[in-house]
């Protein structure tokens, strides 16, 4: 869901930016290999909020004319139930889970709906993300 955030001045919003980009560089770091290599051509699958998946397919900014500096953010199409059509717009590799393209056509011939396969695939992510991230902790 898209939120809309005033500002009084033109520095509070700066300062609020430079806020999210702190917060963005730091989970950067608790992502795995296999986020951060993520690249043109790859899919990907996010679960959202709102209980629905986003499937994807990174893009090639310089292809585009898009400049993308921060190496947590990929310029993507999207799908999803509530945009079957697609849009082009930037996501976190944070929140992305790598998808192979068998399963990525899979969610398109299911109208962007998670399947069993593509199920399977999120848990074993996230038991390895879980896994590698628990064991720092202990």
């Amino acid at each position: 869901m898209t939120r809309f955030i005033p500002f009084d001045t033109a520095e509070e919003m700066d300062a609020f930016l430079e806020d999210q980009r702190c917060v963005a560089a730091q989970s950067y770091e608790r992502t795995l290999e296999e986020q951060r290599e993520l690249k043109p051509g790859d899919r990907y699958v996010r679960l959202t909020q709102e209980g629905f998946a986003i499937f994807g397919e990174i893009l090639d900014p310089a292809a585009t004319g898009d400049a993308i500096e921060e190496p947590w953010l990929r310029l993507c199409r999207s799908f999803s139930i509530a945009c079957p059509c697609g849009k082009i717009g930037t996501e976190f590799v944070q929140v992305m889970v790598p998808l192979s393209r068998e399963l990525f056509e899979q969610a398109s011939d299911h109208a962007w709906q998670i399947t069993v396969a593509i199920d399977a695939e999120i848990r074993l992510f996230f038991e390895k993300f879980e896994a590698t991230f628990n064991k720092e902790v202990s």
